[in-house]
């Protein structure tokens, strides 16, 4: 190991200078209502899986923390930090009359007969059905699954009756309190949860280890309040007053609802109260947990700042990145020290906190964590250090700041001016920096990320996957001349490795974006035709991705080929094309028409009657007829799988139901008139008398035909009725797409057996093996 590091358990960590100035300033902010983050988890912050496996009577806790929906997304948009307890709201009314009566429900009655309430009497049930009810439920287990199934019918006076009756009579009924506070919290009151939580326990029966962990996790995910904070606290803190004995699962489910409802200044006062050992020591998902934390809290603070002020944005990111990486020191120490096992999570935090930082040597330590943790190596070579801040941040500041601009503009703005004509402005008073008691101990982390695994017995490697792959090729994209590096770990990661895997469809969409911005129009082809047609991953936003590959590459001569072997694979992996790719393939052959230098060397062109032609206003006119003839070959098939559709295919409007029903392959009716009406616009400007010396006598008469055929869909009736329809696919087509896909399964079969029966000749090497190659031109 590099570096030495004393003891450093989280405490240690948490009382660094840093740590406290950020308390100070979290703390000036506690009770206030603070904003959802501006960009949800995407892809990122891989969360373990429940720590506390209830038994077989314990009911499912209504919302597993560990599996809440990824908070940011790779292309940039802020979307805010979704939850899964913000639903949409369709009836304010309806939402506040169901919790004024879950909340008498909850309420019942102070008698100590504990009698039924007047307002929760129902016609549903009486004493008398109660009692009946519990004559047939003595096994707990049984009274559990009833009390579920009635609330699972819409009759929760029923079930908090048939509990409280049960507690009356003495009986074991924990796990049915546990289901009827489980589903106030699946129905977002979590107020009326409390009051069921404190009703059990006035009634005698103390909350067990699941009833706290479903309690905290379920106010993890209700809406954003400062109340639910506190409503968890109170509950985290009555842990040690209980017959529980408090573990590590307990502090993570509190640390989850400080980390949602973005309240620093819990997290770090209850982190900070951690033991170095025992069941109350800091776990993987401790870690995992803060790491998060600490990046959602930046983003909280940068949405604060203005995109002008760049220094105070990188300085707070900077903040952000060192105290992630104190606290993977801490992770580090204990790994090596062999008291604590991480896992694919931790690391995958870790690095989408780093990838949120604001210098290219911030994304570098994102490979170099991996090389470290997984053992993969690094293609990439390490930028230069410097003090200004990456491309990719300035490029994200300078589009936010132009949208801020498009959306504020001054009406008028009329400024005074001295006398070089320069505009008077008042200078803003900047406030006092907060003095920090203390001189702020300095730390490097230069070597926080080398190998340890070969130096220390007893660690192994962790296995990547489709996260850490789409980790890997996003850094990529943001490096500079990263490119090659990214086509290096693709096929290391993907086909050479002994543990390679097979990508998932976010990975292939990570891996096309790369490549659209190296414009590698011909791995594009290659990685679909290769990987995701055989694997089943290809969809339309690959095909969609794979298309914008060319359209930047529109420079390369072989840029035509390349998109209509697009079209072809398209049309083995779907049921109907995509308009979409259609739409975007027809804008690729609208470029080359108006690139006289590229149509001379493009490849897929008839070049035998050119040296006849001397005239160069005949020869481009030649070249553009030769394009679009080409361009409607190869998308004739395409249309008229989509005619038959739109006339066949009866068209609906998008529904879940519909979707159901129809299967895949549904495609967007206005999208699909769009993209008919512009390839008949390509066979008329193909018509016209500049063009009909080039084009043969029979093919004249096609186009004619075809020209024909298409002309309702430049109707304004036809475009009115397709406007908000979904157009499916018939049943022929449904048929013929499962005889493509017969024929693709047999493909990887047949592939394998030519590649042995030519393993012994010599090979070759051409250009798109070596990968390390500049983009292509």
């Amino acid at each position: 190991m590099s570096f030495q590091i004393p003891g450093s358990p989280l405490s240690r960590v948490l009382r660094s200078g840093l740590v406290r100035q950020r308390f100070a300033a979290t703390g000036a902010q506690a009770g206030q209502l603070r904003s959802r983050l501006s960009a949800q988890r995407s892809y990122s912050n891989a969360n373990g899986a429940s720590e506390e496996t209830p038994t077989d009577n314990d009911p499912e806790p209504s919302g597993e923390v560990s599996e809440r929906p990824a908070r940011f997304t790779r292309d940039g948009v802020n979307r805010g930090r979704k939850q899964r307890g913000d639903k949409p709201v369709v009836d304010t009314e309806k939402r506040k009359e169901e919790e004024r009566a879950l909340m008498a429900i909850a309420a019942g009655s102070n008698a100590a007969d504990g009698e039924i309430n007047d307002e929760i009497r129902g016609a549903s049930f009486n004493r008398r059905t109660i009692n009946m009810e519990l004559k047939w439920l003595e096994d707990p287990r049984d009274l559990a699954d009833r009390v579920a199934r009635i609330l699972r019918s819409g009759d929760p006076a029923m079930a908090a009756a048939l509990v409280r009756q049960a507690q009356k009579e003495g009986r074991r009924c924990d796990v049915a309190w546990n289901h009827l506070l489980s589903y106030c919290m699946q129905r977002g009151f979590p107020q009326v949860a409390f009051k069921f939580y404190n009703d059990m326990k006035k009634r005698g029966r103390m909350p067990t280890s699941v009833t706290y962990t479903l309690m905290l996790k379920g106010l993890a995910d209700a809406p954003k309040s400062t109340a639910n904070v506190k409503m968890a606290e109170s509950i985290y803190k009555s842990i040690k007053n209980s017959e529980v004995e408090p573990s590590i699962i307990h502090t993570n489910a509190m640390l989850a609802v400080c980390d949602r409802h973005n309240d620093m200044e819990s997290l770090w006062r209850i982190a900070g109260d951690l033991p170095e050992e025992g069941p109350q020591a800091p776990d993987m998902r401790t870690y995992t947990i803060i790491l998060g934390a600490l990046q959602y809290a930046s983003r909280h603070d940068i949405e604060k700042l203005s995109p002008h002020e760049t220094d105070k944005i990188v300085e707070r990111k900077d903040q952000m990145v060192m105290e992630g990486k104190r606290i993977w020191a801490d992770v580090l120490y204990r790994w090596t020290k062999d008291q604590l096992q991480i896992d694919n999570h931790v690391v995958n935090a870790m690095a989408s906190l780093l990838l949120e930082g604001a210098r290219e040597r911030d994304y570098y330590d994102v490979l170099a964590l991996y090389h470290q943790t997984m053992g993969i190596p690094i293609f990439a070579k390490q930028p230069a250090e410097t003090s200004k801040c990456s491309r990719f941040t300035m490029f994200r500041l300078a589009f936010l700041r132009r949208s801020q601009e498009l959306v504020s503009q001054p009406a008028e703005d009329v400024p005074f001016v001295d006398e070089n004509n320069q505009p008077l402005r008042e200078e803003p008073e900047l406030e006092e920096d907060m003095e920090v008691e203390g001189e702020e101990e300095v730390e490097n982390f230069d070597m926080i990320f080398d190998s340890v695994v070969p130096k220390t017995e007893g660690l192994s490697y962790l296995q990547p996957g489709s996260k850490e792959l789409t980790f890997i090729e996003d850094v990529c994209h943001r490096l500079p001349q990263g490119f090659a590096a990214g086509y290096s770990y693709w096929d290391h990661l993907t086909i050479e490795s002994e543990n390679r895997f097979e990508p998932d469809a976010i990975a292939y969409a990570q891996y096309l974006r790369l490549l659209r911005g190296g414009r590698a129009s011909k791995r594009a082809v290659q990685v679909l035709q290769n990987q995701a047609l055989p694997s089943g991953n290809a969809n339309e936003k690959l095909f969609h991705l794979a298309m914008a590959c060319c359209r930047r590459d529109r420079n390369n001569a072989s840029v035509l080929l390349h998109a209509n072997e697009l079209l072809d694979i398209m049309h083995k992996a779907l049921v109907l094309p995509d308009p979409r790719v259609l739409e975007s393939y027809l804008e690729l052959v609208q470029a080359l028409s108006q690139a006289p230098h590229i149509l001379l060397n493009l490849r897929g062109l008839p070049k035998e009657e050119r040296s006849k032609i001397n005239d160069l206003k005949v020869l481009g006119k030649r070249l553009q007829a030769d394009l679009h003839l080409a361009a409607i070959t190869a998308l004739r098939l395409q249309v008229l799988q989509l005619h038959e559709a739109l006339q066949s295919g009866k068209p609906g409007r998008s529904s879940r139901w519909g979707a159901l029903k129809n299967g895949s392959g549904n495609i967007s009716g206005s999208l699909a008139v769009k993209v008919m009406a512009r390839f008949r616009t390509v066979i008329d400007e193909t018509l016209k008398a500049e063009y009909t010396p080039f084009v043969p006598q029979d093919e004249h008469k096609r186009l004619q035909s075809d020209s024909k055929l298409l002309r309702t869909y430049s109707d304004k009736e036809t475009v009115k009725k397709f406007g908000t329809l979904s157009v499916h696919p018939t049943i022929e087509q449904k048929n013929a797409f499962r005889e493509r896909q017969l024929d693709i399964v047999d493909e990887p079969s047949e592939r394998k057996g030519r590649k042995a029966d030519k393993a012994d000749e010599p090979q070759e090497p051409t250009s798109s093996d070596n990968v390390k190659q500049e983009p292509e031109t």
